[in-house]
């Protein structure tokens, strides 16, 4: 708020109504990912404040590279993560994946996604979002 401004002189408003729209209270609402500026203009003095907003999303969907893959005992794979929408994710959504393995003793998966092959057998890798979207890859060890 502009120094020494008082809440009913207040008007309130957004660069850009596709991202964030801000009422006359001057709650903010996220539209849509991207960018805007907030800006709060005092009526009496004129004196302005900016604030900038970044909206982010939280991936739809998590998709990896293969459906299945061949590797050797210890071998290693790392398949690629692919997130959807592909712009403006909230960056800590790559951060925070969990990896399993439906069976480590065939094949481990490590918190960066590497799988390692440890003996002959057959084991799903599967990958999780924080906001629950998951993608699965076959994994053979031979």
């Amino acid at each position: 708020m502009p120094e020494g401004a008082d809440d009913s002189n207040l008007v309130w408003s957004t660069s850009n109504a596709a991202v964030a729209v801000v009422d006359s209270r001057g709650e903010v609402r996220a539209r849509g990912a991207g960018s805007a500026k907030i800006t709060i203009t005092d009526k009496i003095t004129g004196k302005k404040k900016n604030i900038s907003v970044k909206v982010k999303y939280h991936p739809s969907s998590v998709s990896l590279g293969d459906k299945d893959k061949t590797i050797n005992i210890k071998g290693t794979y790392k398949p690629k993560v692919t997130f959807s929408p592909t712009k403006n994710i909230d960056p800590s959504a790559r951060k925070s994946l969990t990896w399993t393995s439906s069976v480590s003793t065939v094949a481990t998966v490590d918190k960066n996604g590497k799988i390692t092959g440890v003996k002959k057998g057959s084991a799903v890798i599967t990958v999780k979002t924080k906001n629950g979207k998951t993608a699965s890859i076959s994994i053979t060890v031979e």
